[in-house]
């Protein structure tokens, strides 16, 4: 008897166990289910798999807990309270803050829930959107076949447990175009320190295109010519005058005395006439 009675405690506490790991579970699955359909865009197909993935998970993790805490009596019930939660039932399932409270306001438990028909649960969702009065009806439809399923000791089987439980009205990816309106602020038109308004930005106008003005005419001055030539002294003018005649002396012999004594006259100097020296002479 004793012994019946140790198994039985240990049944028991295995099953209490068993539940709380499971309802863990629910926790670490329903919050990233949120995350995805809050936070990710739900257009994405990658998005969409992942929800029916968590979402099948989470309808098994209801029922076994609905599955174990039915196979005890009255006592173990008392234990484990509220387990498995209704009002995170119901949003896992996808529904919004108001229609929680409106069922959880009619409705004491899961298990009461579960015997609701379809026409019963739109009445409770009376005020509240299509969609989530759907959204109920196809969860409570996927829990039932599950929980048939494990009477049946089918657990294992490929069964579509998942509802698309994310919003349709919902516009993909809300974050992209907050982000490019950021970056056109912070590369774009300052804005005006003063507080008024930022000026315009410019239409931008098409590029003439652009031609070289006509050279500028040389002008030639006298600042030019004194700078570009520098007038020879006469000591210069000599002693140049000399190198070219040493020059031309030895290509062409003077052809007359008038022709030598010129070499030895400046050139700035005018050349004497030697008739005009000869007539004084004899006067």
């Amino acid at each position: 008897m004793d012994a019946e009675n140790e198994y039985e405690i240990k049944k028991v506490r295995d099953a209490i166990q068993t539940i709380e790991t499971i309802q863990s579970m629910i926790d670490v699955s329903a919050e990233r289910l949120e995350g995805l359909r809050t936070q990710c865009s739900t257009s994405a197909e990658l998005t969409q798999q992942e929800i029916r993935t968590l979402e099948g998970k989470l309808v098994k993790h209801f029922s076994r807990q609905l599955v174990i805490k039915a196979s005890f009596g009255e006592e173990l019930r008392r234990k484990l309270g509220d387990v498995p939660r209704l009002a995170q039932w119901l949003r896992v399932v996808g529904l919004s803050p108001d229609s929680i409270t409106a069922v959880c306001s009619r409705v004491a438990s899961l298990e009461t829930l579960r015997e609701r028909s379809d026409h019963e649960m739109r009445a409770l969702l009376a005020g509240a959107r299509d969609e989530e009065v759907l959204r109920l009806c196809r969860a409570m439809q996927r829990l039932r076949t599950y929980i048939e399923a494990l009477g049946r000791g089918e657990g294992g089987a490929e069964l579509q447990l998942f509802w698309d439980s994310w919003e349709r009205t919902v516009r993909a990816s809300p974050r992209a175009p907050r982000a490019r309106h950021a970056n056109a602020d912070h590369h774009g038109t300052p804005h005006n320190k003063k507080g008024g308004k930022s000026p315009p930005t410019p239409v931008a106008k098409r590029k003439q295109p652009s031609t070289l003005p006509p050279p500028a005419a040389l002008t030639k001055s006298r600042s030019h010519e004194s700078q570009l030539s520098v007038r020879p002294d006469a000591s210069d003018l000599s002693d140049n005058s000399q190198s070219s005649a040493v020059g031309t002396s030895e290509v062409t012999p003077p052809a007359s005395p008038h022709d030598t004594e010129s070499e030895h006259t400046p050139l700035h100097r005018p050349l004497p006439y030697h008739n005009n020296n000869v007539s004084s002479d004899a006067l």
